[in-house]
């Protein structure tokens, strides 16, 4: 299998994750960050990578959580900032 295919297998389902949860959430990264700045990204990836290193070290007794899932919440608040700093860049 060639890279681009595994990187799509990957993401695609990410991708579907993140507008699921931008709809629902009805674009609150943007109101946060427009709030609070970027700081406001640094938390929230703050926040994830903990998780992340306390997933790896002990086992989650949420059993619906697993690493995996946080780095894919990881991937999707890189893609809320990229997303936004387009925003930003466009306007400004």
């Amino acid at each position: 299998m060639q890279r681009t295919n595994e990187f799509s297998n990957v993401l695609t389902p990410v991708v579907e994750l993140l507008e699921q949860k931008n709809h629902d959430y009805g674009r609150s990264y943007d109101k946060l960050r427009e709030e609070f700045g970027e700081i406001s990204f640094l938390i929230r990836l703050g926040d994830k990578i903990n998780r992340l290193n306390t997933l790896v070290k002990h086992p989650a007794q949420v059993t619906t959580e697993a690493v995996e899932d946080t780095i894919k919440d990881i991937i999707g608040y890189c893609t809320l900032e990229l997303c936004y700093r387009k925003g930003a860049a466009r306007i400004g």
